[in-house]
């Protein structure tokens, strides 16, 4: 199970909590600084706030204190990144030899990136947490990581694979791809279970959009009544629009659903995918109830 500073349910965590922040709160903002630090990037108040469910006042207060203390630096209006000196430095990696040193002994206990960036900065999309209508588990993670850290090493020792190469590659173990990206706008918070995830719109759409291997098409037709499909069209690329307009093309047309979204989908159909998506479409929709009660 992933875990994090300040969510670990554990015998050590109280003690960990003392001596690294003092309560949950601070770790999380002491951790995220410490590791934004890493590469030389700032954390935002609100998105901290957001993606942790932690009062905003009181997180904005915590990171004030780091100024205060020399730690920390003011980039812009609710922006704070680790402060370029000595004492600053030191307090970094001493947050992060204790993050180490917690985590350390088991490996499997967190996420790829979690040691390496501040879950301001990246996310995975996983829509199976929420949705899912067949067996196995995906072999390629798609990442969502801040463009501002594009050409770092913030990859180096994880077991990762460019997309383009994803979608040719035959994979017999679990990789991270990595997706470099803007994240204003974007929807995911922290899990205790599944580390820094995507909500169920972002992850829908971000498989919509990226990933043609993932069969998200058989989650869409079986639990189609279920999503926010006006929230997720608003989510995703062009491309992802379009694979998203012919399942739902092919939902209404083929299996006779009521489909009631404001996505004008007909108009958004594209002809050549749909012919690829068709024997898929139909091999899910035959599995579906909906055609039982249509006594198809």
């Amino acid at each position: 199970m992933f875990t994090h500073v300040g969510l670990y349910v554990g015998p050590d965590v109280d003690g960990f909590f003392r001596k690294v922040g003092g309560s949950r709160l601070r770790c999380i903002v002491y951790s995220n600084i410490a590791r934004a630090g890493l590469w030389g990037v700032g954390v935002s108040a609100s998105r901290l706030s957001r993606v942790f469910k932690l009062n905003a006042w009181y997180t904005r207060r915590v990171l004030e204190e780091l100024v205060d203390r020399g730690l920390a630096v003011r980039v812009k209006r609710g922006n704070y990144a680790l402060a370029d000196t000595e004492k600053a430095l030191k307090w970094r990696d001493w947050i992060l030899g204790e993050l180490l040193e917690f985590y350390g002994s088991s490996p499997t206990a967190y996420p790829p990136l979690f040691t390496k960036l501040p879950e301001t900065a990246y996310y995975v999309s996983k829509p199976y947490i929420y949705i899912q209508s067949w067996f196995g588990l995906p072999q390629g993670q798609l990442t969502f990581i801040d463009i501002t850290l594009k050409g770092k090493p913030v990859l180096e020792g994880i077991t990762w694979v460019d997309l383009g190469e994803y979608r040719e590659a035959t994979l017999t173990t679990p990789v991270t791809i990595p997706v470099f990206v803007n994240l204003r706008g974007r929807e995911w918070r922290w899990d205790d279970r599944w580390g820094s995830v995507a909500s169920e719109d972002q992850a829908v759409a971000d498989i919509l959009s990226y990933d043609p291997l993932y069969p998200i098409e058989a989650d869409i037709v079986w639990n189609f009544n279920k999503l926010n499909l006006d929230g997720i069209a608003r989510r995703c690329t062009i491309n992802g629009l379009k694979r998203l307009s012919n399942t739902l093309a092919f939902m209404e047309t083929w299996l006779g659903l009521d489909v009631r979204t404001g996505i004008d989908f007909y108009k958004l159909l594209d002809r050549e995918l749909f012919k690829q998506q068709l024997p898929i479409l139909l091999s899910y929709g035959f599995a579906n109830e909906a055609l039982w009660r249509l006594n198809m």
